[in-house]
């Protein structure tokens, strides 16, 4: 679980292959993490501290005070039958009644202190209350690294740790940073450098990182993580790749979400291979998941087969009723040429979900097929405006074939690529800079 890193909350829609054929949509929708294992990101703190114990490890850092007693509870197995002492709750207790008595500032000092103290159980409580007041949590965190140097890394993780839980990603990253230096550039922290890449856009840089990862890293859970590479390298527009490390997850065990299948089943088609992605996708279809069933319908209608096509689309808008950000049912609809019925529910997701990347990203590509060009290009601008940063879930796009040689499309979509670009080029000097000591600074931070 990487916790922190957050998103996914990306799609892809109608993605060609290389032989110009179609491909079908599908979301990568996973809210709240990375690679999502159903758990939001504010309750995964014991994820963070294993992590951190374990690059305390890999180091030969001296472990003391308070990572003494996580370290003892994690390796020793005995963290379930630990008694926390009465100061701990005590302290934990005081932290919580002054949140619900809205004196934040003190709420927070007694968070912290409940960290110095050896609190490890509660660090999701604490992370709330830390948010309620962010200038002061900040300021009284750095103070932490720069006035305890005893625990130096425990204040520098609970700082990334902070940044990450505020949906800071660019601070979350170079804090992250700094401390992978400190531990010597050791990769037991890929994990999360890799997701605070992602959450920010950088794929490359997030296939680049994850590369890295210590043995101990991969091997704690190796589904999660050949799943978490195969996604950045299939963002990345590194298809072959994705399709190796998806495999590798799916025969790790890592089958518990349907997602994996629909995601290898598009590289896939990326990759011209029709047959093995529509294997995939039934592997799916069992499990009742809407968008395996469009996937498929989509490769039986351009193998002619419109009966089994107008089947799975019919599946489609029988099990996909619910309103959510990664609804097929209005493309289902379009294909069984129900363009009203369509427009209609797109309405409907746009009333619920006004600030929705996916939405928006979703509104243009259906505007697209409808032959609306103008009101595609305000869908997509919209979808930019809101945080869409993957240019992959547009190039090569055919549901988007009716805009892309449109000169006002083109332009919206170079701007915000360029704009992007200068976003990335900017953070890659930050960490040169700030975590590396500048041009002269060891190459871990030269990603």
């Amino acid at each position: 679980m990487l916790g922190v890193a957050g998103i996914a909350e990306l799609c892809g829609i109608g993605i060609k292959g290389n032989d110009n054929q179609n491909c079908s949509r599908v979301y990568l929708l996973e809210k709240g993490t990375l690679m999502d294992k159903g758990q939001k990101q504010k309750t995964n703190m014991k994820g963070i501290i294993r992590i951190l114990i374990v690059a305390l490890a890999v180091a030969g850092a001296d472990v003391n005070g308070w990572m003494a007693m996580a370290q003892e509870k994690q390796i020793t197995g005995m963290e379930q039958g630990a008694q926390k002492t009465p100061d701990h709750n005590d302290i934990l207790r005081s932290c919580k009644e002054l949140r619900r008595s809205g004196e934040f500032k003190k709420a927070v000092d007694e968070g912290i202190r409940y960290i110095a103290a050896g609190g490890e159980d509660s660090l999701a409580v604490v992370m709330d209350v830390l948010t309620t007041d962010v200038e002061y949590s900040e300021a009284m965190l750095r103070g932490k690294i720069s006035g305890d140097p005893g625990n130096i890394i425990l204040w520098q993780a609970i700082l990334s740790l902070f940044y990450g839980q505020t949906e800071n990603y660019r601070m979350a990253l170079k804090e992250t940073l700094k401390m992978k230096w400190m531990l010597n550039g050791t990769g037991a922290l890929a994990e999360y450098i890799g997701g605070y890449y992602y959450k920010l856009g950088m794929p490359e840089d997030a296939v680049a990182e994850l590369e890295e990862a210590d043995d101990s890293v991969i091997q704690n859970d190796p589904g999660y993580y050949h799943c978490a590479l195969g996604l950045c390298y299939q963002l990345a527009d590194h298809y072959a790749n994705a399709v190796s490390e998806y495999s590798k997850a799916i025969d790790a065990g890592y089958t518990a979400e349907p997602s994996i299948f629909i995601r290898a089943g598009v590289c896939h088609e990326h990759l011209g291979d029709y047959s093995k992605a529509m294997d995939l996708y039934n592997r799916v279809v069992c499990q009742d998941t809407p968008s395996a069933y469009l996937c498929r319908g989509r490769i039986y209608l351009k193998q002619g087969h419109k009966d089994l096509a107008d089947a799975d689309f019919s599946a489609v808008v029988e099990k996909d009723t619910v309103l959510t950000e990664g609804n097929d049912r209005q493309f289902a609809l379009y294909f069984l040429g129900r363009n009203e019925e369509a427009l209609d529910w797109q309405k409907a997701l746009d009333t619920r979900f006004p600030d929705s990347k996916e939405v928006d990203f979703s509104r243009a590509c259906l505007y697209s097929l409808l032959n609306r060009p103008e009101d595609a290009v305000i869908a997509m601008e919209a979808a930019f405006k809101h945080g869409l940063v993957y240019f992959n879930l547009i190039d090569n796009n055919e549901y988007l074939d009716a805009v892309t040689n449109i000169p006002e499309f083109k332009s919206l979509v170079e701007k915000y690529r360029a704009k992007h670009n200068a976003f990335i080029e900017s953070i890659r000097k930050e960490i040169r800079s700030e975590c590396s000591g500048g041009d002269t600074g060891p190459a871990l931070c030269d990603s």
